[in-house]
């Protein structure tokens, strides 16, 4: 089966919203911190790839506290982190309202998942027009032609993740185009005019018999 053939789920246009200039590149994982989104992942990235290459970029880990005790150690390397002169954040968990204006300023969206179907965070990334950096963990990563419209990096390797981080750090002007491509990714599969549409296509089918 094509992925062109999947019944996705449709993420609405979100009205209102447009993104700022960046003069700082953001890097940015939402989701609960859970072992299985890998903010460890993430954070021991960050490490990797050294304070000369990402001293001058900012981290957001964002999401409430899905494990106590897996939430506190990834807060303590961020702490560590911020004591050699990174500049990494956890914000917490953000209402709608907060996330869609946090989205304005964010560059690149990281999810090394270990194994998620279609997070949407994704999703919601590609229709602000920001790239992403997604695991082979997710469903996503099917959609993402890595290098086009994203990055996929190995699940649950953090020198994959620090590279590919790395490459969008080096490539910072190649991000906008990147991001304009993975806006067309949302336009083409996760649109809620494209889901109707094959829902319909699906109803229809039902209708005629051809569906069973």
């Amino acid at each position: 089966v094509k992925v062109n053939d999947y019944l996705l789920y449709g993420v609405p246009e979100e009205t209102g919203s447009k993104k700022r200039q960046q003069n700082e590149l953001v890097f940015a994982l939402v989701g609960a911190i859970t072992k299985n989104k890998a903010q460890d992942i993430f954070v021991n990235a960050i490490e990797e790839i050294g304070y000369d290459v990402g001293g001058r970029c900012k981290f957001l880990i964002i999401g409430r506290d899905g494990n106590k005790g897996y939430a506190d150690n990834v807060r303590k390397k961020a702490e560590e982190l911020r004591g050699i002169g990174f500049s990494v954040e956890c914000t917490g968990e953000l209402d709608r309202e907060h996330l869609a204006e946090m989205y304005q300023s964010v560059s690149v969206v990281v999810y090394p998942s270990i194994d998620d179907t279609m997070p949407t965070v994704l999703v919601e990334g590609m229709r602000h027009q920001i790239p992403c950096i997604a695991s082979d963990g997710t469903g996503i990563s099917d959609y993402i032609t890595s290098g086009e419209d994203g990055l996929v990096c190995e699940a649950g390797n953090v020198h994959d993740l620090a590279e590919k981080m790395k490459w969008m750090i080096v490539n910072r002007d190649s991000i906008n185009d990147m991001g304009n491509r993975a806006r067309k990714l949302y336009d083409k599969f996760f649109s809620i005019a494209v889901f109707e549409k094959k829902v319909l296509k699906m109803l229809n089918k039902v209708r005629s018999g051809e569906c069973r």
